[in-house]
């Protein structure tokens, strides 16, 4: 049996969608900082920021949804999150634009942080029940 599940938790196809609009937003966000005519050392701290937020993504992916492994998905997209504000701070270097393109993405990773605790909270009292 795997965990248990709120109301509020979205169907597939609506976080299909977002996620869609984000990686869009992102894409472009990367783009115009690869682009920008501004010191050319500010780039490579930006792709940084953006390759270990990847990375982590993929990681909390991993636990949360295939291994069902809550505490460590949480753990993980915690880290995404802060990676996101990283990423976000090396964005303004270069721009606000483009800062403020990544914004949707650190809001959606910060509702899927409050999912994902929420979720964990929820089967941790169960398990102890």
């Amino acid at each position: 049996m795997g965990p248990r599940r709120l109301s509020w938790t979205l169907a597939g196809q609506t976080i299909d969608r977002v996620w869609t609009v984000v990686y869009l937003l992102v894409g472009v966000a990367g783009q115009r900082a690869w682009l920008t005519r501004r010191p050319a050392e500010r780039r490579p701290r930006t792709l940084a920021w953006r390759a270990a937020q990847l990375s982590l993504s993929a990681l909390q992916s991993a636990d949360f949804f295939r291994l069902r492994a809550l505490a460590a998905g949480l753990a993980a997209v915690l880290s995404v999150w802060l990676t996101i504000g990283g990423w976000m701070r090396a964005l303004l270097d270069v721009g606000r634009a483009r800062a403020a393109l990544a914004a949707p993405c650190f809001a959606w990773v910060t509702f899927a942080a409050v999912l994902n605790a929420t979720i964990w909270r929820l089967n941790r009292a169960g398990a102890t029940r």
